[in-house]
Order: C-alpha cells, then sequence, then structure tokens
C-alpha cells in the first residue's frame, strides 16, 4: 500500500471562512444590483413617455386635437412596464382656449415612489408620490 504524502485538502474552517467572505461580498453587492434594475425601469417609462409625446404630435396634426387615451393612440405599454408603471394620460385646457395634455408614469409598488411626467410643452418633472 502507498501513502500519499504531502497533498493536503482545506479544513471545515477554511471552507466557512470563504463562504463567510462570499456571504459579505454578495450583501454589497445586492443594493446596487437592485439600484441599477430600478434605474432601467425608469429610463424605460421616460422612453415611453417620450414615445407617447411623438404619437400625440401626430394624433393632433390629423386630428387637431388631442388624444384622450393611450388606446386612442394605438399605444400600450410592454408588459414589464405595466407591472413597474401606472400611466395616466390627461387633456386640458389652458386659459387661452388652447388644449394641452400630461401624461404621468407613477411607480406602483416601487422603492422609488418618484412619478415622471411630460407635458405637450416638453416639460418635465419628477414628483413625490405620498
Amino acid at each position: 500500500m502507498k501513502i500519499i504524502t504531502g497533498c493536503r485538502g482545506f479544513t471545515l474552517v477554511e471552507i466557512m471562512v470563504v463562504l463567510a467572505v462570499m456571504g459579505l461580498l454578495l450583501l454589497i453587492a445586492t443594493p446596487d444590483q437592485n439600484e441599477a434594475t430600478s434605474h432601467n425601469e425608469k429610463a424605460l417609462a421616460k422612453a415611453f413617455l417620450l414615445k407617447v409625446s411623438a404619437y400625440q404630435g401626430d394624433y393632433f396634426h390629423q386630428h387637431r386635437e388631442y388624444a384622450l387615451s393611450l388606446k386612442s393612440l394605438g399605444l400600450t405599454p410592454s408588459e414589464g412596464l405595466k407591472v413597474q408603471y401606472n400611466f395616466q394620460l390627461d387633456k386640458f385646457y389652458e386659459p387661452n382656449g388652447l388644449t394641452g395634455y400630461s401624461i404621468k408614469a407613477t411607480p406602483i409598488n416601487s422603492v422609488d415612489s418618484k412619478a415622471l411626467w411630460l407635458n405637450h410643452l416638453g416639460e418635465t418633472s419628477v414628483t413625490w408620490n405620498e
């Protein structure tokens, strides 16, 4: 029988230390991942608001008024956006008799409770939901 010498494995303590360090690294990295995901969702919502604005411009040129709903524009948010945001399209009348619109994206069940808003003049805003 041949006895092998000089080969050494890892002890249980060494393996536990490596697992603990990996766990700490995972804890540190997870909030960054959540923040990146939230940032991506917000960018998609902003892109959809700009798309609605472009469609509203086309609709206005064809009908001489703004659309009252996303359905009238032939737009629906993607499934991912539907889960993350409520979209509200409002038409209003200005004191000078002209019409305008605003589109608002309100987050659903999100840590980031800022609503995104865009109007017919291209003005944007971020408002806190209460």
